[in-house]
């Protein structure tokens, strides 16, 4: 009898997932430093990311061999990335559909050790066509006609163009009472609202990197979430704008010896720390409930509720772990040794045991795929988050017309 392709996801697997897909976020930590240099650097964002995700995303398939699990990593990978380089969250998706087509053609699955081989050796080198289209889309004069420096040497130029807390006053956006966490905006505006204005922010600027009016426009659209209750998060990513525009800056200046590439650098960075306002703002538990409320799957939206809560549980784990290595006198991280032996397999060994007690919670909760469901506490769209809206496209004309 020929075995089943396609099998059914359980809770246990797709917090299993989100919970590597987390992990896997956290080792890409770098990737804001390079993301303003893809036009620049070909294909450093797959030098700086390529171990780790391979590494992870085959700890993923090994204990879960299920058609689509790497669908699934590359999709809860790329929602973090929709908001600081949106070409790269639909690079994720495209390229985990292709790999998961190729796996079925030729391994049937990912029963075998060769099938998981071939998908994350893959993965990284899939999304260099990718990489070339996002520079030719935001610089197609450097990539046709590249620039010449003093010896003589082509290169390209920088381009143109419920396991999480409740909140109080999460029971709709707009609520009138204190958030918990320290960066979290009192009335938020809709949620996937915001996610779509980050991505527009985002887009746009990269498209308009080079032109004069790009800076007012960030300007702008910084000053908007200040003036709509987000100060706190605008206030928080100034010190790391201008670090990160520092070094990007000097980078470009190094590499191109161009003072309109360098500034188009600064504006590139400068978008991404714009664009992640809306999230940093945001309680997670609000865009489960928002999605939730637009019937997703509720397997996604469990994916997404995990992934997006997972990071300070892991930077605790991660604490433990090196306290243990302390006690025990185990030596420094510096060691290729040391670090599988003594933090990597241990890690993994605690991110294992939480996600099999977080899946057993979940489903002691309740929790099942397939069966009606109602939200508790709704999110709506309200007139303030269509003001929102029409003060961004008022930013961007005036922007534009300088």
């Amino acid at each position: 009898m020929r075995e089943k392709i396609f099998e059914k996801f359980k809770i246990k697997d797709i917090v299993f997932l989100a919970i590597i897909s987390a992990v896997a976020l956290c080792t890409c930590a770098v990737m804001p430093l390079v993301a303003s240099l893809q036009t620049t650097v070909f294909g450093i964002a797959q030098a700086v990311t390529g171990l780790q995700l391979s590494i992870f995303f085959a700890i993923g398939l090994m204990k879960v061999r299920k058609m689509g699990s790497l669908f699934i990593m590359a999709f809860l990978t790329g929602l973090f990335q929709l908001m600081m380089a949106p070409p790269m969250f639909f690079s994720n998706l495209i390229i985990g559909l292709i790999l998961e087509i190729l796996v079925a053609l030729i391994f049937r699955g990912y029963k075998e050790d060769r099938a998981i081989f071939f998908a994350v050796l893959l993965y990284n080198p899939l999304s260099l066509p990718f990489n070339l289209l996002y520079n030719y889309l935001f610089d197609p004069v450097a990539l046709a006609d590249g620039s010449h420096d003093p010896s003589g040497h082509r290169h390209l130029r920088s381009g143109g163009m419920d396991r999480h807390p409740d909140f109080p006053g999460a029971e709709e956006v707009g609520g009138d009472e204190t958030m918990s966490e320290a960066l979290q905006v009192k009335r938020p505006i809709y949620p996937l609202l915001g996610m779509i204005l980050a991505v527009y922010v985002v887009v746009f600027a990269l498209l308009s990197a080079k032109s004069d009016y790009c800076i007012f426009f960030l300007i702008g659209i910084w000053a908007l979430f200040l003036l709509y209750g987000y100060w706190k998060a605008c206030l928080a990513i100034l010190p790391v704008a201008a670090f990160l525009s520092l070094i990007l800056a000097g980078l470009t200046w190094v590499i191109s010896r161009d003072a309109g590439d360098t500034m188009a650098a600064v504006n590139r960075i400068l978008a991404l720390c714009v664009g992640v306002i809306p999230g940093l703002a945001l309680p997670p538990v609000l865009l489960v409930r928002n999605c939730s409320a637009l019937k997703l799957p509720r397997m996604l939206t469990l994916g997404m509720m995990i992934t997006l809560n997972f990071f300070p549980l892991l930077g605790d784990e991660v604490r433990k772990v090196r306290e243990a290595m302390k006690t025990r006198g185990a030596g420094s991280l510096l060691s290729p040794g040391i670090f599988y032996r003594a933090f990597l397999i241990p890690l993994i060994v605690r991110v294992v045991n939480i996600s099999d007690t977080l899946a057993l919670s979940v489903e002691t909760r309740g929790f099942a795929e397939g069966e009606a469901y109602s939200v508790y506490r709704t999110v709506n769209v309200r007139p303030r988050d269509v003001v929102f809206v029409l003060l961004v496209v008022l930013v961007t004309g005036l922007a534009v017309a300088i």
